[in-house]
């Protein structure tokens, strides 16, 4: 009896070397499979990034848009180089242009294979302006979105000029979308009545101050535009004369219906 268990067991152990040989082997061919399609997706000349072409931008500099994709194409290991469209990291790249370059309001990179990309840039167009307090001859152009997003020197008061206290984050959002166009509605009306604002003033509470080239300081609020338009026009047409109106020093709307003026 002895005998035969021995027997057994030896038999069984040729079966377990059988079956891990075969494990090996069929993960060595699958290893060597991979690293054969990945070295021809990778070094195989045919798939290298050889074109570029960036459309879009009018004021960007699209040479330094094209050397920096093609920098972030490259990639390096010892002794080697690649440059193929199939490891080349979309989304990755165009997140670092919208944060390396703020004047650019949207980027999208298309891979056309073997070996070409394609850069479609969206600039950010420039419809008003933002100072900062403390430091007025620091100010930026604001687009749609409410992002400040380029350094001017040169300002004009045919666009809004927005004062305030706020820091510039990462993003650079200085107003929603919904604040910036309030301070339009402002701006317009106040156009409308021939009264030239030279800029607006927005404190930490979102109040908002008009200074006109009439030396008027009109308040408002963000909460109810409109309604605050809506009585400034009946004070300046129905209950000041045009020789009052010039002599005002303010006008306060912040009150609902109820609006002081002096």
């Amino acid at each position: 009896m002895k005998k035969k268990s021995l027997r057994k067991r030896h038999r069984i152990k040729k079966k377990k070397a059988v079956t891990g040989n075969i494990f090996f082997v069929s993960s060595l061919f699958f290893i060597t499979i991979f690293l054969a399609a990945f070295c021809f997706l990778a070094f195989y000349p045919l798939f290298q990034v050889e074109e570029i072409l960036v459309d879009g931008g009018a004021e960007i500099n699209n040479n330094q848009i094209k050397n920096f994709i093609e920098h972030k194409a490259e990639r390096k290991a010892p002794f080697l180089s690649s440059k193929s469209t199939f490891f080349f990291s979309v989304r990755k790249t165009e997140e670092k242009i919208l944060k390396k370059a703020p004047s650019v309001g949207g980027v999208h990179i298309n891979r056309e294979f073997p070996n070409k990309l394609k850069v479609l840039i969206r600039e950010r167009k420039p419809i008003a302006f933002w100072c900062r307090e403390k430091d007025k001859d620091q100010c930026f152009f604001i687009d749609s979105e409410g992002v400040a997003f380029q350094k001017t020197e040169k300002i004009s008061t045919e666009r809004p000029i927005i004062v305030s206290r706020k820091e510039l984050d990462e993003r650079r959002q200085i107003l929603k979308k919904e604040e910036l166009s309030r301070f339009f509605l402002i701006f317009d009306h106040l156009l409308q009545e021939d009264i030239a604002s030279i800029f607006f003033y927005m404190d930490e509470y979102g109040e908002i101050t008009a200074h006109t080239d009439q030396g008027i300081e009109i308040y408002f609020t963000l909460e109810n535009v409109q309604r605050e338009l809506d009585n400034m026009k009946i004070i300046l047409k129905e209950k000041l004369s045009r020789e009052e109106v010039e002599d005002l020093e303010y006008i306060d709307l912040r009150f609902g219906d109820r609006v002081y003026y002096k």
